[in-house]
């Protein structure tokens, strides 16, 4: 798991060009701006939410920044 840091220490790491750096960035799930992004809509039960929102929260993630996880962890697996 990647260490976990606010965002002025992250500016400043990165503006010294710390190589504390990247030991914040979890490069394995980054994309590249020119990676255009699509957005997706997905109906689901009201159960399973409220478990991706247990684990988000478990996580310190947004719910979408989880989803999100899964989805390219899932699919990277796939092109393996």
């Amino acid at each position: 798991m990647v260490k976990r840091v606010g965002s002025e220490e992250l500016d400043r790491l990165f503006d010294e060009g710390s190589e504390e750096f990247d030991q914040y960035v979890d490069w394995a799930h980054s994309y590249s701006a020119d990676d255009p992004l699509q957005e997706l809509s997905v109906p689901l039960p009201d159960s399973v939410v409220d478990i991706i929102d247990r684990e988000a929260d478990k996580q310190g993630r947004s719910r979408v920044e989880l989803m999100r996880r899964w989805l390219e962890d899932r699919a990277r697996g796939l092109q393996q």
